[in-house]
């Protein structure tokens, strides 16, 4: 698995100065955050390396993109739900669905915050099940902004704090061949 890892990373690092990464980026914000099980933070990370002084920008874009797959995922939860439900359950998200209702229910939006940073249950899975529970959809949209730009922004952070050590290393990790 870490060799697939280092194969597919490296051919994202060979691409980063290209226009279609940050097409690629959109798409994968758009779709992570309502039905793709892949993190964007595996294009934007190696993206803001690559691009220090784009790197608030490349949040921005990304933060855009994924309230956009958000609102999608809203949607698929409040319209499509009957048509969703054999793929909650296919995929094996049904105890993650019921227990991320409940939370709706009992917290509200405020369960966006560590849903965003948190990789279980999926973010998507919020989406979803905040149409579905009927959460106000301005307040949604807001809230998820805010907290997918907060997920966002500890990449260019952390590079304009000059404490992007981290990142370096795994970047450094995952070129070795």
């Amino acid at each position: 698995m870490i060799e697939f890892t280092k194969k597919i990373y490296g051919k994202i690092y060979n691409n980063l100065h290209k226009p279609i990464a940050m097409k690629l980026m959109v798409l994968l914000c758009i779709l992570e955050s309502c039905i793709l099980p892949i993190s964007p933070l595996v294009l934007l990370i190696p993206m803001s390396l690559a691009h220090k002084k784009r790197a608030w920008y490349l949040c921005l874009v990304a933060t855009i993109a994924a309230v956009f797959g958000s609102i999608i995922g809203y949607v698929m939860g409040h319209s499509l739900i009957s048509l969703i439900q054999p793929y909650i359950v296919k995929f094996g998200y049904v105890t993650e669905f019921a227990k991320v209702e409940h939370w709706f229910q009992e917290w509200g939006l405020l369960v966006l915050l560590p849903a965003s940073i948190l990789p279980f249950p999926p973010f998507k899975v919020f989406t979803i099940a905040a149409g579905f529970t009927n959460i106000k959809f301005l307040p949604f949209v807001l809230m998820a902004a805010l907290v997918r730009w907060l997920h966002f922004a500890i990449i260019p952070a952390s590079i304009a704090l000059g404490k992007n050590t981290f990142l370096l290393k795994v970047e450094d990790n995952l070129l070795k061949k």
